[in-house]
């Protein structure tokens, strides 16, 4: 069940560390590229749509994260699972404090370079965190498989 579960949460947080790069690298810096009469519908959409592929793992990630804090999987060194917590409440965090309301800004009055500029700076605080997060359920796993091959 620990194991699963610490599975679960590196998958989570894999994919979620994904996303995070994909739209930082790639997506953020194509809204400039939207065209201002479009860019008010193309975002909305976008906004819509990226709550099912974002949202709702990110919660299951953070509830995982939570539920490892308690289980403390066998030969798993919770020093990486108390610092992933902690880079998900930033990554959380920094998605509800700094991104969103710049995405409603975006939603609601259209394209602005300011806003799009200060989406994707801000945006690195929660992909760095997301990357963190992944790197310390990693080594979490690792902490397990090196209990294993002793």
């Amino acid at each position: 069940m620990a194991i699963a579960l610490l599975l679960t949460c590196l998958s989570l947080n894999i994919y979620l560390t994904g996303i995070t790069w994909f739209l930082q690298i790639i997506h953020f810096p194509l809204f400039e590229s939207v065209g201002l009469n479009q860019f008010h519908d193309y975002h909305r959409k976008f906004f819509q749509k990226k709550q099912f592929i974002v949202l709702l793992p990110s919660l299951v990630a953070a509830i995982c994260a939570l539920i490892l804090i308690w289980v403390k999987p066998w030969g798993t060194n919770m020093v990486f699972v108390k610092i992933n917590l902690g880079l998900m409440v930033i990554a959380l965090g920094a998605s509800v404090i700094l991104v969103e309301p710049l995405h409603k800004i975006l939603s609601s009055h259209g394209y602005s370079d300011k806003a799009i500029r200060q989406l994707t700076r801000v945006n690195w605080v929660r992909t760095w965190a997301w990357t963190g997060s992944s790197l310390m359920i990693i080594l979490a796993v690792f902490s397990i498989l090196a209990q294993h091959t002793e």
